[in-house]
C-alpha cells in the first residue's frame, strides 16, 4: 500500500510542476532577433585604396565637354573632347564594419578642381559599385564610383594638371 502512494505523490508533483513552468512560459515575455544588433557605436573605418583619375584628354574645339569615368573603370567623352593615352582609373574605397551594418552614401556637392595653370572644372561623383545602399556581408567591402568632369573650352581650361577635393558622405545604422 505504501508503494502505490509514493507513486501518486511522484506523479502529482510532477503534474505541478509541469503546470507552474507551463505557467511561467505563457506569462514570460520571449524576444527574438533576427541578427545580433551590431556594438554600439558603430566604428567604420573608411580607406582610401585608388583615387579617381580622369587621364590625359585635350579640348578638340570651341565648346568643350564631359569626360566620364564609370565605376567599373571605363572612360568616355563628349563634345569637344577627345580622350589621349591609357593612364585613368575609377575610385576605389574599402569600409571595413560590423557584418550587418546598412550602409548608405550622398554625394557631397559638385566639386571644383582647379588647374595648375588656370582654369576651373567641375567634377560631378557618380554612383558606387556595389551600390548603396548596402547591407555588409564582410568585415570589409571595396566600392569602387566614378564620375563626371564637365570640360570648358580652351580658354578657359588650358593644359596642365586639375587637383580637387570631392565629398563623399556615409551614413550607417
Amino acid at each position: 500500500m505504501m508503494e502505490k502512494s509514493r507513486v501518486s505523490t511522484c506523479s502529482f508533483l510532477f503534474v505541478l510542476y509541469s503546470s507552474i513552468l507551463a505557467c511561467m512560459m505563457a506569462i514570460s515575455p520571449v524576444i527574438v532577433h533576427g541578427q545580433v544588433h551590431p556594438p554600439r557605436p558603430i566604428i567604420l573605418d573608411v580607406s582610401p585604396l585608388q583615387h579617381l583619375n580622369f587621364g590625359a584628354f585635350a579640348i578638340t574645339g570651341t565648346n568643350g565637354g564631359t569626360v566620364t569615368i564609370s565605376n567599373s573603370g571605363d572612360r568616355t567623352s563628349t563634345g569637344d573632347i577627345f580622350l589621349v593615352g591609357s593612364t585613368y582609373s575609377e575610385g576605389i574605397f574599402t569600409i571595413e564594419v560590423v557584418t550587418g551594418t546598412s550602409l548608405y552614401m550622398m554625394n557631397g556637392p559638385e566639386a571644383t578642381l582647379t588647374g595648375s595653370n588656370g582654369g576651373e572644372m567641375t567634377l560631378t561623383l557618380g554612383q558606387t559599385f556595389p551600390s548603396l545602399p548596402h547591407i555588409t556581408t564582410f568585415a570589409t567591402t571595396e566600392f569602387h564610383f566614378g564620375g563626371t568632369l564637365t570640360v570648358g573650352p580652351i580658354s578657359s581650361n588650358p593644359p596642365g594638371d586639375y587637383y580637387g577635393t570631392y565629398e563623399i558622405i556615409i551614413n550607417h545604422e
